[in-house]
């Protein structure tokens, strides 16, 4: 992007182009926040995604009726004058559409509100704005293939282009294609391999790499602006440099986090118990388990009522909503735990609580809820969470595992939608601690990514310095091995072009570039002795003709003064 800023003339293409990579740039930017961040931040990082998603189909699309440049007196495709506009009007329209709904879920963050990070308008437009790019670059270069070779049947056209301009939209429709098919791995990799998390880790990041690499390099190649060939040289060094350190950091991660997961997973049974105090917050304790092995009836997610009325942060509450491992007031939590929409008792937070059995027990005195999941069923192992609550407004978590589950949030929220994580740890919990007015809650999340990000620090630093060396440092080493001796070259092309001869260029190094340079020096000479040779060849025969010619007009005179007098 940077390169393109400083071409001096640029095209419409360049500029479509610009906006295109700053879009992508965007992206991997909002990319490592969605990685990084958990609740609010996740969320706004996620709908920013596809806002610049959108806004990169709107260049992308227009890209590919600019580029490469149109021949003069129109496009070669018809009616692709009003039909990019058509394209352009409704990519923006799609824009527009796709940034509306990120503002009304960014609307719904709020106490008592539902936000949620699906996208499925954004979702089609992307792959049928992709669809179209492909077909509009398929489509040019056919076009401009059939201008070079009118009678080259159409079946080979459509892979094998014809010319410079239908070989540059060629090109950009397969750096399309690879662009493309790392967003569709990026969302169905899970899928494809759910146990394999360093690859699926490794593959999007550095697809999207390849991905934009391919692309500038499809630009540069068939640029109608004079390129620098220092430019492509140093983006595959950096390219190569960062797909090299991607892996160590995605190997590091992955093991550390699975270190790092056993290490801060609930170590043995327990219970805590909550209770409410006078000035209206809670203090926590650790008490023998009191799990009950009772555990009441099968239930399914819903709503059901309570036996009496339950105190919650002063709010008298007397039904429930129970939904994967969640207690909650009100309505249902459907998103991250973080948000602190909903009043909730968080007990076990994790995907897998989806297909946990459920059980309810409702007495008078007592009101109680268990999640089972069963040996198999996730690689939790056998797990049993279970939430009571009391008439007083006190309630118990109990946790029964006989594996090692990873907490990735317990505690509770009063649904104020202020914060109420914290780094606080549950396994470790000894003394009574007091809760904040809006609640307390703990995830490992939080304390694995904290741990993880101290780890891979120096590799951070590392990877700063070896992008700086590849970006500053390299092209000095490139210009004085590479550059320098390519363009002394090629200004001898220009002299011996323009017949300045002869041409001699100083060989650095005995290296390819110097086997080439010596070979230019020996022709340029070999050429200027010819023509110097042909030159006194010349000098030579024009002056045998010039002396005959005088020798033939002094005969001639001579015969003309005979007869002039002999004439009667």
């Amino acid at each position: 992007a940077i390169y393109l800023l400083s071409l001096r003339n640029k095209t419409r293409a360049t500029w479509w182009l610009l906006l295109f990579f700053l879009c992508l740039v965007a992206f991997a930017a909002a990319s490592i926040c969605v990685e990084a961040t958990l609740g609010v931040g996740h969320f706004y990082a996620t709908h920013l995604q596809v806002i610049l998603i959108s806004l990169a189909m709107i260049a992308l699309l227009q890209l590919a009726y600019s580029y490469p440049r149109n021949p003069p007196g129109g496009s070669p495709v018809g009616y692709a004058r009003w039909e990019a506009r058509t394209v352009l009007i409704v990519s923006v329209v799609a824009a527009l559409i796709t940034t509306g709904g990120a503002i009304r879920q960014a609307a719904q963050m709020r106490p008592g509100g539902m936000p949620t990070t699906s996208t499925p308008f954004a979702d089609v437009w992307m792959v049928l704005a992709s669809a179209w790019a492909l077909i509009v670059f398929w489509r040019r270069s056919v076009v401009f293939s059939r201008r070079e070779t009118p009678d080259e049947p159409l079946h080979r056209l459509l892979f094998r282009p014809r010319g410079r301009p239908a070989r540059a939209a060629f090109a950009f429709l397969l750096s399309t294609v690879a662009a493309v098919a790392v967003l569709v791995v990026l969302q169905t990799w899970t899928a494809i391999l759910p146990e394999s998390r360093p690859l699926r880790d490794l593959l999007p990041s550095a697809g999207i790499l390849v991905a934009i690499f391919l692309l500038a390099l499809a630009y540069f190649n068939y640029a109608p602006e004079n390129t620098s060939f220092l430019v492509k040289l140093v983006g595959i060094t950096l390219v190569t440099v960062l797909l090299a350190l991607t892996p160590v950091a995605t190997i590091v991660a992955g093991s550390f986090s699975r270190t790092a997961a056993t290490e801060l997973m609930n170590p043995e049974p327990q219970t805590i118990r909550v209770a409410p105090r006078a000035d209206g917050g809670y203090e926590f304790s650790q008490i023998p388990v009191q799990y009950d092995e009772a555990v009441g009836s099968p239930a399914q997610p819903g709503v059901y009522p309570l036996p009496f009325e339950f105190p919650f942060f002063g709010e008298p509450q007397h039904t429930v909503d129970l939904h994967r491992g969640v207690v909650s007031f009100g309505q249902w939590v459907p998103l991250s735990l973080q948000y602190n929409l909903t009043p909730a008792i968080l007990l076990l937070r994790d995907n897998a609580f989806a297909a946990a059995e459920m059980y309810v027990k409702s007495l008078p005195d007592e009101f109680s809820v268990t999640w089972r999941l069963t040996e198999g069923a996730s690689n939790l192992g056998p797990t049993d969470v279970q939430a009571t609550m009391y008439p007083d407004g006190s309630f118990d978590l109990n946790y029964l595992v006989a594996g090692q589950p990873r907490t990735q949030a317990i505690g509770f929220q009063n649904g104020s939608g202020e914060r109420a994580l914290t780094g606080f740890d549950f396994a470790v919990l000894h003394d009574a601690l007091p809760a904040g007015p809006d609640g307390i809650a703990a995830t490992t999340e939080v304390a694995a990514r904290a741990a993880l990000s101290q780890e891979l620090l120096p590799l951070a630093y590392l990877l700063i310095i070896a992008s700086l060396l590849t970006v500053i440092v390299f092209p000095l080493f490139y210009y004085v091995l590479l550059i320098k001796p390519l363009r002394l070259l090629t200004a001898g092309v220009h002299r011996v072009d323009q017949g300045d001869l002869p041409v001699q260029v100083d060989v650095f190094y005995q290296d390819e570039i110097g086997v080439i340079t010596d070979a230019f020096n020996r022709m340029t000479t070999s050429v200027w002795e010819t023509d110097q040779h042909l030159e006194s060849l010349v000098v030579a025969r024009t002056e045998e003709l010039a002396a005959s010619e005088s020798r033939f007009r002094e005969l001639f005179d001579n015969m003309t003064s005979g007869v002039a007098v002999f004439e009667p």
